[in-house]
């Protein structure tokens, strides 16, 4: 990596966090948003088939996300699922004939919300199963 691609790198990071601070200030502009700030962090990747500064980008969201977004569901949307897809989807159709292409895309989607759908329920359970007072109307 060059000092251009480092500083390129550096401005499209600020330019996602700002997008996912703005989602997480305003909810019902948080998907579009989080997709927005996903689609930055796959400039790297379009411009100059630069793997390495997009993971960089994407790392260097997500940490700083996770620290100063307010609404921690728009920074874990964008780690799980729109941060990572583009670089998913360029390793997928850059290394991997075309007939299966779809095919892993869509397994790599059903992963992620296999997941997804694991973690919420194991964290749902955890408040369900919680003992509760009775309380008396008085």
């Amino acid at each position: 990596m060059n000092t251009r691609e480092i500083a390129r790198g550096g401005l499209l990071a600020g330019f996602a966090v700002v997008l996912l601070y703005i989602g997480g200030l305003i909810p019902q502009a948080a998907p579009a948003l989080c997709i927005s700030a996903g689609v930055v962090s796959a400039v790297p990747l379009i411009r100059s088939f630069a793997l390495r500064t997009s993971l960089t980008v994407y790392a260097a969201v997500s940490a700083l996300s996770l620290m100063l977004v307010p609404r921690k569901s728009v920074a874990a949307a964008y780690i799980a699922v729109c941060g990572l897809y583009p670089i998913v989807k360029y390793l997928i159709e850059s290394r991997v004939r075309s007939g299966a292409r779809m095919a892993l895309k869509l397994a790599y989607a059903n992963l992620v919300l296999a997941v997804l759908g694991a973690l919420v329920s194991k964290l749902s359970l955890i408040h369900i199963s919680e003992p509760t007072r009775r309380r008396g109307i008085s």
